[in-house]
């Protein structure tokens, strides 16, 4: 498989976690959570697998942190026009970790920018 059909479909994944992220966002009618701030760790383990799939899908790291981070905030202010919902900046600030966290994991599982890992070019 070529390094553009990978990418091509690590985004696919990206794409698919995020529209069923915002199914269950989104639901008027949210399953409660019988953990103390079980919220806050389903909103750090959900955004360390998007951190880690953004990062092998967009490639560089600062741009799949500001995505995901951007789609956390969008998920929270739609939340506030959903009467059975609500926003919160401790959500985002969950969000915000497990994105680090998943940004940490792909560092760690490998290089994965272009440029981390130079092409050899033949010498004339």
């Amino acid at each position: 498989m070529t390094r553009k059909n990978s990418r091509r479909r690590w985004q696919a994944l990206l794409l698919s976690m995020m529209l069923v992220s915002c199914v269950v966002a989104f639901d008027p009618a949210p399953s409660p959570v019988g953990v103390a701030h079980g919220d806050k760790l389903q909103h750090l383990v959900a955004f360390a697998a998007l951190g880690l799939v953004a990062r092998l899908a967009l490639q560089r790291a600062p741009v799949a942190g500001l995505a995901m981070l951007g789609f956390g905030i969008f998920i929270e202010a739609v939340q506030h026009f959903i009467p059975t919902r609500s926003a919160s900046l401790g959500d985002v600030v969950a969000d915000a970790a497990g994105v680090v966290l998943g940004l940490l994991l792909a560092r760690a599982l490998g290089p994965r920018d272009a440029a981390a890992g130079p092409e050899e070019k033949s010498s004339p």
